[in-house]
């Protein structure tokens, strides 16, 4: 009790001298608000993407449940330790704070330019471009890559950025419900993977599970690169310490909500692998660049522009939670 009152004081009296933002944001953000902003946000779209790269750096079935169950852990782990600077400094600015108020201004802004220039920018383009090519994807030939094409890609792009901020300036708390929304389209599209690897592994054999342990990899080099695709499948979850001071009671919402997050997102996420796993060859999931449409078109080709949509809508909710965690970091300056 009494470390935690000098934790509090610590806090109070850095957060201060290092001049945070005046601004008292309302703490509107509950529970549930906060493992939506987690679970559509960690991992952001991998899952549906680039697991094939785990794969290929495991070799093998039961590699693969491993490495993901270590690296799963381990970035359990450290969301642990980093929430728990979320609990002692409850101001807007996450990184940007922390630094400020332990190593000084300088070092602060050094941190925050690194966040906007090399994390925060790109990520938001990605996320944007990402969401764009999927829903054109969706309504138009998957094999059309004209001048006009990728002008309509764009333009979606920016329709979509602008309205996400133009919405997260006027009014948090419908950004807050479209945001549940959008992380509920996220678990949707995964149950539609799941049940069908579920459906398929029930009706006939499949050869990657016949020998779950051939072709696994003992090299140290593929080992490490394993557990860092797996760590950045499970990455992004920090943005939500930069919403720290508009969470309700953040010193039990936040470790709760990293809780409830990865042990959902470690399960779901670990049965989504072995689902591509049931339903595609190994050297399919390897080499495919967007594996859930190759998934679809495998199990029911008429899924394939539904899981688009579905997929595009969970981006954007990644990069709505983006824009969220990374604006408030601009705030704290």
């Amino acid at each position: 009790m009494k470390r935690e009152k000098s934790l509090t004081t610590f806090a109070n009296t850095n957060v201060q001298d290092a001049g945070s933002s005046s601004t008292n944001l309302k703490r509107n953000l509950t529970l549930l608000n906060v493992v939506a902003l987690l679970v559509s946000i960690t991992g952001h779209v991998a899952v549906f993407i680039t697991p094939g790269l785990v794969v290929d750096m495991s070799g093998s079935v039961t590699s693969t449940v491993v490495f993901w169950l270590v690296g799963s852990f381990l970035v359990y782990s450290l969301a642990l330790c980093y929430t728990e600077l979320g609990t002692i400094f409850q101001n807007a600015g996450g990184p940007y704070l922390y630094i400020t108020v332990i190593f000084g201004h300088f070092y602060g802004f050094l941190v925050v330019w690194g966040y906007i220039i090399l994390i925060s920018g790109p990520f938001i383009a990605f996320a944007s471009q990402t969401a764009a090519l999927y829903i054109a994807k969706a309504i138009l030939d998957s094999s059309c890559n004209s001048y006009w094409h990728k002008i309509l890609v764009t333009l979606i792009a920016c329709w979509i950025l602008l309205g996400l901020s133009f919405m997260n300036c006027y009014c948090l708390k419908v950004v807050v419900l479209l945001q549940n929304a959008l992380t509920a389209c996220k678990m949707f599209a995964i149950g539609i993977i799941i049940a069908s690897g579920v459906y398929v592994l029930s009706t006939r054999s499949t050869e990657n599970f016949s020998a779950p342990t051939e072709g696994s990899h003992v090299d140290p080099g593929r080992i490490s690169m394993a557990l860092t695709y797996v760590i950045f499948s499970n990455g992004g979850w920090q943005a939500v310490t930069t919403l720290t001071e508009e969470v309700k009671s953040p010193a039990r919402t936040l470790p709760r909500g990293i809780h409830v997050t990865f042990a959902i997102i470690s399960v779901l996420f670990l049965m989504t692998y072995l689902s591509y796993m049931v339903v595609l060859d190994k050297t399919v999931v390897i080499h495919s660049k967007a594996v859930a449409l190759t998934f679809c078109e495998h199990v029911w080709a008429p899924l394939v522009p539904v899981m688009s949509i579905l997929v595009a809508l969970a981006c954007v909710g990644a990069l709505n939670t983006g824009i969220m965690g990374h604006s408030r970091c601009c705030m704290a300056l």
